[in-house]
Protein backbone atom coordinates (compact mmCIF):
# COMPACT_ATOMS: atom_id res chain seq x y z
CA UNK A 1 0.00 0.00 0.00
CA UNK A 2 1.53 3.28 -0.76
CA UNK A 3 1.60 5.85 1.82
CA UNK A 4 1.04 9.59 1.15
CA UNK A 5 0.75 12.02 4.32
CA UNK A 6 0.23 15.51 4.30
CA UNK A 7 -1.51 17.62 6.34
CA UNK A 8 -4.01 20.60 5.86
CA UNK A 9 -6.14 22.58 7.52
CA UNK A 10 -9.76 22.67 8.47
CA UNK A 11 -11.23 26.04 7.03
CA UNK A 12 -14.03 27.80 9.04
CA UNK A 13 -16.99 25.85 7.28
CA UNK A 14 -14.96 22.94 7.70
CA UNK A 15 -13.37 22.51 4.87
CA UNK A 16 -10.37 20.67 3.73
CA UNK A 17 -8.42 20.31 0.46
CA UNK A 18 -6.84 17.40 -0.89
CA UNK A 19 -3.62 17.56 -2.39
CA UNK A 20 -3.42 17.11 -5.64
CA UNK A 21 -1.35 13.87 -5.82
CA UNK A 22 -3.50 12.50 -3.67
CA UNK A 23 -6.56 13.32 -6.20
CA UNK A 24 -4.50 12.24 -8.92
CA UNK A 25 -3.54 8.76 -7.51
CA UNK A 26 -7.05 8.01 -6.84
CA UNK A 27 -8.63 9.10 -9.80
CA UNK A 28 -10.84 11.81 -8.29
CA UNK A 29 -11.81 14.89 -10.61
CA UNK A 30 -13.84 17.95 -10.04
CA UNK A 31 -17.34 17.29 -9.16
CA UNK A 32 -16.95 13.69 -8.09
CA UNK A 33 -19.23 12.41 -5.43
CA UNK A 34 -17.39 11.21 -2.23
CA UNK A 35 -18.57 9.01 0.47
CA UNK A 36 -17.58 10.34 3.79
CA UNK A 37 -17.38 7.74 6.95
CA UNK A 38 -16.51 7.26 10.57
CA UNK A 39 -14.82 4.27 11.98
CA UNK A 40 -14.20 5.37 15.63
CA UNK A 41 -12.04 7.95 15.10
CA UNK A 42 -11.20 8.12 11.81
CA UNK A 43 -12.25 9.29 9.31
CA UNK A 44 -12.34 7.72 5.60
CA UNK A 45 -13.23 9.47 2.44
CA UNK A 46 -13.66 6.98 -0.63
CA UNK A 47 -14.75 8.05 -4.23
CA UNK A 48 -18.29 6.85 -4.45
CA UNK A 49 -19.18 4.78 -7.71
CA UNK A 50 -22.57 3.83 -6.75
CA UNK A 51 -24.37 7.74 -5.94
CA UNK A 52 -25.48 9.32 -10.04
CA UNK A 53 -24.51 12.78 -10.20
CA UNK A 54 -24.46 15.66 -12.89
CA UNK A 55 -21.25 15.50 -14.61
CA UNK A 56 -21.70 19.06 -14.89
CA UNK A 57 -22.25 20.62 -11.47
CA UNK A 58 -22.37 17.77 -9.47
CA UNK A 59 -25.92 17.66 -7.46
CA UNK A 60 -27.78 14.43 -7.41
CA UNK A 61 -31.42 15.63 -8.07
CA UNK A 62 -33.84 14.72 -11.09
CA UNK A 63 -30.95 13.75 -12.74
CA UNK A 64 -31.01 12.97 -17.20
CA UNK A 65 -28.88 9.81 -18.57
CA UNK A 66 -26.73 10.73 -21.25
CA UNK A 67 -27.76 8.09 -24.17
CA UNK A 68 -24.99 8.50 -26.39
CA UNK A 69 -21.49 7.72 -24.06
CA UNK A 70 -20.94 4.50 -23.61
CA UNK A 71 -19.95 4.76 -19.67
CA UNK A 72 -23.48 6.41 -17.67
CA UNK A 73 -23.46 10.17 -17.14
CA UNK A 74 -25.64 12.18 -16.10
CA UNK A 75 -26.91 15.97 -16.29
CA UNK A 76 -30.26 17.91 -14.27
CA UNK A 77 -32.53 19.58 -15.92
CA UNK A 78 -30.67 23.07 -14.53
CA UNK A 79 -27.13 22.21 -16.00
CA UNK A 80 -29.43 21.21 -19.32
CA UNK A 81 -31.16 24.64 -19.61
CA UNK A 82 -27.53 25.90 -18.84
CA UNK A 83 -25.98 24.42 -22.00
CA UNK A 84 -29.45 24.67 -24.16
CA UNK A 85 -28.81 28.39 -23.61
CA UNK A 86 -25.70 28.60 -25.09
CA UNK A 87 -26.87 28.79 -28.12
Amino acid sequence: MKQLIEQRAVDELGRIVLPLKIRQELGIETKDVMDIALNDDTVVLKKSHSVPHCAVCGTANDLKALPTLSTKHYICPKCISAVKSLK
